[in-house]
């Protein structure tokens, strides 16, 4: 959304009030006008954006730090996305939206996941093991030389 968009969105809404006060059929066909080129303007701006990002990612330097970021930028980050999670289907078949009813199935879920088939019986006996982790020896050589060898700005992530 950038400040183009914007004003013709303000543009569109002040005629759309204007339209209503008015009620007359040259200020409605104005806002119509409007209203069609806002909506053409946003398809444009919003192909140019996922084009935009195709063509990041099919760079042929598109790097795991690049990755990283583009997804924090358009997806982590924007504001409706924050700890987002997408609707979610219960066990009826309901589409669910709200977080706390999102929140709910979820913990029926889990809970279902953890119930034992027969809660009057204890659960089974699973004996100890004596194994131990053998101890293993390091030259500070090694580790340097290991550590030295890691790429700095190396962002964790899918390595293509």
């Amino acid at each position: 959304m950038n400040g183009y968009i914007r004003r013709i969105i303000r543009k569109r809404n002040r005629l759309h009030k204007k339209a209503k006060r008015s009620n007359l059929l040259e200020n409605w066909a104005k806002f119509r006008y409007q209203r069609n080129h806002v909506t053409g303007e946003v398809r444009r701006v919003k192909t140019e954006f996922y084009q935009q990002i195709d063509h990041e990612i099919n760079e042929n330097n598109f790097t795991e730090k690049k990755c990283w970021k583009l997804v924090k930028t358009n997806i982590l980050n924007s504001k409706q996305n924050k700890s987002f999670i997408p609707p979610l289907v219960d066990e009826q078949g309901k589409i669910l939206y709200d977080a706390i009813d999102k929140a709910n199935a979820l913990n029926n879920y889990f809970t279902a996941q953890s119930n034992l088939e027969n809660s009057n019986e204890d659960p089974p006996f699973i004996p100890a093991n004596d194994f131990e982790l053998a101890t293993t020896r390091f030259k500070e050589s090694e580790i340097r030389d290991i550590i030295t060898s890691l790429t700095v700005g190396k962002a964790s992530g899918p390595d293509y």
